[in-house]
Parts: C-alpha cells; structure tokens; sequence
C-alpha cells in the first residue's frame, strides 16, 4: 500500500505542476489521495472494471465536498483510477488466477493475462515447495502481485486437494471457507472466510478483529463506496449496493 500511494503521489505531482495547482505542499495530499484512492479500489472490488467515465460520475460527488485548495479535481481522479486498475489486477484478476492453480486448473483456459500469469507463478511456487526446495524471495524487478502469489503459493501447501481446513470451516473447490451457520454457505460470493493454502484470512468486504474474527466493512458509513451522486448507499454482508432514489419531495 505504501509503494501503491508513493508513485500515485509523483503521478499526481507531474499532473498538478501541468494545472499549475503547486500552492500546496505534496506532503499534505496525502489525506486526499488516500481517500481517493481507497475509491478507486473499491470501484475495482465492486464493478469489476476500471471504466474511465463511470469512474469520474461516481467520485463527482467527492470531489466536490473534500476537494483540498490547490488540488485540481482531475488529482482525485487520477488517483482513484491508478488504484483501481492496480486493485483489479491484483485483488481480483491474480487472485482468479491463484485460485485455479489451487484448483489444479489449467492456467492458459484463464481468460485474462494477469489471472494466466499469476496462476503459473503460483504453480511454480508450488512445485518448488514440494521439491524442498526454499521459498525465496524473488527479484524486485519482478511485479509485485505475482511475486506474492509465487511465495503464498510456495509457503503454504494444503493438505487436502478439494477439502481443505479453515479454522472449524470447510474449504470448497473455489477456495472459499464456508462456514456452517451463515447463509454464505448457500452463496459463496458472500462468504466472510476465504482459504489461502492451509492459512486463514478474511474475504474482500471484511477486515480480521483481534480475536480473528472477520467483520463486515461498512463501506456506506466509511464513505468509501463507488455510489454515484444520484445513488443511495445500502450497506450488506460483504459488499454494498447502490440504488437510485425515487424520494417524493
């Protein structure tokens, strides 16, 4: 997340010197840029796209109401954007791609490039973890989402090929814990626990509390939502939905 907002951060620089937007400190964007950038990703998580236009209507909103003296409202937009498309490379494409290798899946039926590389990057990890071999750290040089999928899938080897343990949950085939009393067992989209190898942790929408327990993400209350202004904020297990309000005056 650090490197994430450090080269936002030149991005917007380069783009505020261009607007002539240069009374404010680059140390004191950072409020801005993180918020921004938190929409952004969670855009990515929700919509599953990066679309330019639908981008910009849903931040509109706020940009207008955090919008920092010197900060052009183009910086917001450039940060959410950066974020969004880095969120959706690593977060869902590569994790798609991790999940079929943990599936034994063949990683060139993957659709997307990002999901083919990571899905072999995890296979090779794996292999190297059962030969013995150490998993070291790999080249910088290297990006970083697949550099993690290697070492995740290289650190931690399931036990099971289809079964695998979670805590007192059971993993599916789609890597997903499930647990028993929550109706997520019907809809594995909205599952609070998801297994990566033989470890635990939480699902996107949820963050661990210090007893390991996955909690739901009040992404409406936290105001780090991709609602467009027009649209309402309806929070739910796991996610959010945005709905248009018909309110009569």
């Amino acid at each position: 997340m650090r490197t994430l907002l450090l080269s936002a951060v030149c991005a917007l620089t380069i783009a505020i010197g261009l607007s002539k937007d240069v009374d404010t400190p680059v140390d004191n964007l950072l409020p801005y840029l993180q918020r921004c950038c938190l929409l952004g990703q969670e855009f990515a998580r929700s919509r599953l796209s990066c679309d330019e236009a639908k981008l910009s209507a849903a931040h509109r909103q706020h940009i207008a109401v955090s919008n920092y003296k010197g900060v052009s409202n183009i910086s917001c937009t450039i940060s959410a954007s950066f974020c969004c498309q880095e969120a959706l490379e690593r977060e869902v494409h590569c994790d798609q791609g991790i999940n079929a290798a943990l599936a034994y899946s063949v990683c060139s039926q993957q659709t997307d490039l990002t999901a083919k590389a990571c899905c072999n990057w995890c296979t090779a990890g794996r292999l190297r973890q059962k030969r013995g071999d150490s998993c070291e750290e790999l080249s910088e040089e290297i990006p970083l989402h697949v550099r993690e999928a290697f070492t995740s899938c290289c650190q931690q080897i399931p036990s099971m090929k289809t079964q695998r343990q979670c805590g007192n949950n059971q993993c599916n085939n789609n890597v997903t814990c499930v647990a028993p009393t929550e109706t997520c067992a019907f809809d594995d989209q909205n599952c609070h626990y998801r297994c990566i190898e033989s470890s635990m942790s939480c699902g996107v929408g949820y963050k661990m509390d210090e007893l390991g327990h996955c909690q739901d993400i009040d992404e409406c209350a936290l105001r780090i939502h991709s609602c467009a202004p027009h649209e309402v904020c309806f929070n739910e297990y796991g996610t959010y939905r945005c709905r248009t309000c018909n309110c009569e005056e």
